[in-house]
């Protein structure tokens, strides 16, 4: 884009009262903040049933559709493959079990991943 003339000669006026100074409370907003995994709000239906459930207690089981090292295999394949992505978003999950301490159940065995 080129400026045209007139708007080069135009004088710049800083007008300070404007933009005033930024309060600290605003400008610390980047600061992050854990947020609680846990709430204490229930949501129940008509009849009072709870329809959220928040007890972290609860075992979460994932069953695998094949065996582990079959996943991974398939998983280093070429991504023109809807097989790849497919083995690829299974050894995620299967990961994330791992991690969080989850039961992982595949074809033939039951896993534990604690």
């Amino acid at each position: 884009m080129v400026a045209s003339p007139e708007r080069e000669h135009l004088p710049v006026e800083d007008r300070a009262e404007e933009f005033p100074e930024i309060p600290i409370t605003v400008e610390n907003k980047g600061v992050v903040v854990p947020t609680p995994s846990q709430f204490k709000a229930q949501v129940t239906d008509d009849s009072g049933r709870a329809l959220i459930g928040t007890s972290a207690t609860e075992p979460v089981t994932i069953e695998l559709p094949g065996e582990k090292d079959q996943l991974s295999a398939l998983s280093k394949g070429t991504p023109d493959e809807a097989i790849t992505w497919f083995a690829a978003f299974w050894m995620r999950v299967f990961k994330r079990a791992v991690h969080f301490g989850w039961r992982i159940v595949t074809g033939r065995r039951e896993q534990s991943a604690a």
